[in-house]
């Protein structure tokens, strides 16, 4: 016996039968919405999608999510997107979990407020389907700790799954977290590799910082004619620090012919997007005529800019300009502003300047104790005329306490570098001590230069 009757057994047969042919309209229908879709047939398409996510059909509720959204079809209707965006979500279509997610997170008018704990929920409901947005996004906040505890092991775990497949961007940051063991070991290798596979993808930072790898052994293993493509790439791609880079390569002559003018075109691109370091260089060009007539005047405008911005080595020389009167109107004051300006960021040159003007009371009133501070502050940082300075300084006990050992070891140690002030320093002080306070003045400054002997 079968155990039910012939015509149960119909009955079945031709529910499943119907069911299969519904199933059928069912695809063919979304298909065909689809594709209007695609055609910008907006109204039909909104008519299709309808009819199947009252169905609770996920696709076509997230595709009415997006017209919606869009305004495709109908008018504009946040609150409305999100309805659908969010019944999909519930059904486990990743798309609509970020679309969801990320309005949560950076909240809308009609939308709940921000909920980034919310935010967090669907972006790992997402992710952990590969959508890989969602996972860049999920990284974020744990980066951040918002709607999570801050975590940078998950952040980067996170961000690595979406470098893997995702965007040179995305690659990019991996490269970055390598390079700086942020949620992961310090790995130079490793950030190399992922920032020339981002610079492949046609990233401009990523070429920079590939021609960086290839191009400073403390990162990569060089290679000075990687490092010289990948720059150029990057030059060649619009990036300002491709240009400098690529244009410093042209200045000295580093790998390839010295070029001086090209050189400056390329500064004076990247100065035009106001590259403070290309606004500097430029200005040396325009100074000393590298690859360009010699003209001050113009020296001094691209010092300006550039020294506006911030950098020291421009700051340094416009106050030089400016305590001279050279390409610009003699102003002592404004000089020692901007030597102060570039002395505050450790530029030794600045710091000895501003010491030297301290001691005189040029431009500023004169005070002895600062003009130690800074000759002290700029020998430290290897300025040899400051550590002469300070050697007389301490020979003298003038604003410090006198100490012959100590003078003795900033004579040697500018002498080291060829001051001539500081040998003929150096042999007198040498002259009257004893031979035990030499030898102790001899090995601080012995130890001090190898300390700070450049790698």
């Amino acid at each position: 016996m079968l155990g039910f009757s012939i015509p149960s057994f119909i009955r079945i047969l031709s529910s499943a039968v119907w069911l299969a042919m519904s199933c059928a309209v069912y695809a063919q229908t979304y298909e065909e919405s689809v594709a209007e879709y695609e055609k910008l047939d907006f109204a039909s398409a909104l008519v299709g999608f309808k009819k199947l996510a009252t169905q609770d059909h996920k696709e076509s509720q997230y595709y009415l999510g997006m017209m919606y959204s869009s305004g495709f079809g109908v008018p504009v209707d946040e609150e409305m997107a999100y309805e659908w965006f969010l019944k999909a979500a519930k059904q486990g279509y990743a798309e609509a979990q970020f679309r969801v997610a990320l309005d949560l997170d950076v909240g809308h008018k009609k939308v709940p407020a921000a909920d980034a704990k919310k935010a967090a929920f669907w972006y790992l409901k997402a992710a952990e389907q590969g959508h890989t947005e969602s996972q860049w996004l999920l990284a974020a906040l744990y980066d951040q700790g918002r709607g999570v505890t801050k975590d940078a092991q998950k952040a980067f775990e996170w961000n690595l799954k979406a470098a893997e497949k995702g965007t040179p961007d995305m690659q990019a940051e991996i490269a970055k977290k390598n390079l700086l063991g942020n949620g992961v070991k310090k790995n130079l290798k490793l950030a190399c590799i992922w920032y020339e596979r981002s610079a492949g993808g046609g990233n401009s930072y990523s070429m920079v910082m590939s021609g960086y790898c290839y191009s400073d052994a403390n990162i990569g293993q060089v290679n000075q004619l990687k490092a010289i493509e990948w720059f150029q790439k990057a030059a060649d791609a619009g990036s300002a620090d491709g240009q400098f880079e690529t244009g410093k390569i042209y200045e000295i002559g580093i790998g390839i012919v010295k070029n001086e003018k090209r050189a400056f075109e390329l500064y004076l691109k990247a100065a035009d997007q106001n590259h403070s370091d290309s606004q500097f260089r430029l200005g040396v060009c325009y100074e000393f005529g590298k690859g360009v007539k010699k003209d001050v005047s113009e020296a001094v405008k691209w010092h300006q800019k550039s020294a506006d911005q911030g950098n020291s080595l421009a700051q340094a020389s416009l106050a030089y300009k400016l305590l001279y009167g050279d390409g610009i109107e003699k102003n002592v004051t404004a000089a020692a502003l901007w030597f102060k300006k570039s002395a505050e960021q450790n530029n030794k040159f600045g710091q000895y300047m501003l010491a030297t003007m301290y001691e005189d009371g040029i431009g500023v009133p004169r005070d002895y104790e600062l003009a130690v501070k800074w000759f002290q502050k700029a020998a430290e940082l290897g300025q040899d005329d400051a550590q002469n300075k300070l050697g007389v300084k301490l020979a003298e006990g003038a604003s410090i306490q006198k100490n012959m050992i100590e003078a003795l070891k900033w004579f040697t140690i500018s002498a080291a570098s060829g001051n001539a002030k500081a040998i003929d320093n150096r042999d007198k002080a040498e002259k009257s001590m004893t031979a035990g306070d030499v030898k102790k003045a001899q090995a601080l400054a012995a130890a001090w230069i190898k300390k700070n002997k450049p790698e």
